[in-house]
């Protein structure tokens, strides 16, 4: 081989030069050069897909109340479709599913695992006895329950179960407040006599507890006759009405077809007691006066969470209209014969998605958890329907502050409001 020539040096000295430089550049990833010219355009970002927040309902679709809580679902589910379709949420979706405990505290603990299996991150239920059955797998598992019908047992202490209603104890107080001072001159006509009868359920129960202990508070203004509790298979109820034909006040049975029946009956065996309603009775307030007649429910006393049917031009009662005559205009009237199942779920409902909301306003739909709904619901407030609001405080479990009192009206064959804005304040103490 020649000698080479000194282009052939420079040429070779070049390429030798670009590998050293090449080589020690080269740390091992796959960084393009500065001067690369990509062949295609970057994918752009995808706008993240909405987060499915599910509400796992445990309600009641074929037992003793399932002619309320048919009713309840139905709001449920139209409440939630009304947040959907608006967006009221932004970057939530939210879904319910349903499971049918039959009114049945065997069925509770059964149907909370099975809500959980197949995904809810929060559970609602209008039965009485589920917050009682679940309370210790809610604080082992961190899940929050909205109750629509707590008794005071799983409130005390403050813990995962929210009460979107009023306890039987304090509907009870409230409604015998306002009775001594407004609908019962004992002063003149001495203690009224007071009894009840009851479903064997835990609200039952609670609302007999609460009348006696008022009973026994205020002896000047009331006297406590007794209270039954019946099994459900119990639709004769003559020994119960024999010992309170001559009461003044009845609180009848709470729940389903004993309501109307044992009215009906105390009515035939010439009972003239005012029998006395909180939201409870109200919602089988078709089967009463079907069963009853306005003339014999006539001057009726009932403490109620949220308004009537018959006050257009609040927020949440146009809305209860809007939506059924969207939805379901085949079934307004059987809505409405439903008394507060359709109307007070959503008012009840309404209050829980706007938790739901606030918590994703506060964390992040991303971030959302049954953790950080607990605690953004300790202390959310909102007021609506001209009322005075509600509020929950790391203290307590209850939101309302307030109550409606309503009467049985024969001449209008409807409820009727006690004043258009007067709330009578929730009495917690006997």
């Amino acid at each position: 081989m020649g000698i080479p020539s000194r282009p052939q040096i420079l040429l070779l000295t070049l390429v030798l030069v670009f590998l050293f430089f090449m080589g020690t550049c080269d740390d091992g990833e796959d960084t393009p050069s500065p001067t690369t010219t990509p062949t295609e355009s970057p994918t752009p970002t995808e706008p993240a897909e909405d987060v499915t927040i599910t509400i796992g309902s445990l309600t009641d679709k074929t037992g003793m109340a399932s002619a309320a809580l048919t009713i309840v679902d139905m709001a449920l589910t139209d409440v939630v479709g009304y947040f959907n379709d608006n967006n009221l949420i932004p970057g939530v979706k939210l879904d319910t599913i349903f499971y049918d405990g039959q009114y049945d505290s065997a069925n509770d603990i059964p149907g909370y695992h099975w809500l959980r299996e197949h995904g809810a991150d929060l559970i609602i239920t209008p039965v009485p006895s589920v917050p009682i059955s679940l309370l210790p797998f809610l604080e082992e598992d961190e899940m929050v329950l909205f109750s629509q019908s707590a008794t005071k047992e799983p409130l005390e202490p403050p813990g995962w179960v929210f009460s979107m209603g009023i306890t039987p104890e304090d509907f009870v107080y409230t409604l015998m407040d306002w009775i001594a001072q407004n609908d019962w001159n004992y002063e003149t006509k001495g203690p009224a006599k007071v009894g009840a009868v009851g479903g064997m359920d835990a609200y039952a129960l609670s609302l007999q507890d609460g009348l006696e202990a008022y009973c026994t508070a205020h002896p000047d203004q009331f006297e406590w006759v007794d209270g039954f509790m019946a099994e459900w298979t119990v639709l004769t109820f003559a020994p119960e009405i024999n010992v309170l034909m001559d009461c003044d006040y009845v609180m009848a049975p709470s729940t389903g077809v004993q309501t109307c029946t044992f009215m009906k009956q105390f009515r035939e065996a010439g009972g003239t007691a005012r029998f006395l309603g909180t939201d409870a009775q109200a919602a089988f307030i078709g089967l009463i006066y079907s069963s009853v007649g306005w003339e014999d429910l006539d001057g009726m006393p009932f403490a109620l969470s949220v308004r009537w049917w018959n006050e257009p031009g609040y927020e949440l009662v146009d809305l209860t209209w809007d939506l059924l005559e969207e939805k379901h205009p085949d079934r307004i009237a059987s809505a409405v014969f439903g008394g507060t199942s359709y109307i007070g779920t959503l008012h009840t409902c309404y209050g829980i998605l706007h938790i739901i909301g606030e918590t994703v306003k506060e964390v992040g739909a991303q971030n959302f958890s049954s953790r950080a709904l607990y605690e953004t619901a300790e202390t959310f407030s909102m007021t609506f329907d001209g009322g005075k609001g509600w509020n929950f405080r790391p203290t307590r479990r209850t939101p309302w502050n307030y109550l409606g009192i309503y009467k049985a009206s024969a001449a209008e064959e409807d409820l009727v409001r006690v004043g258009a804005d007067y709330w009578h304040p929730v009495r917690t103490e006997p």
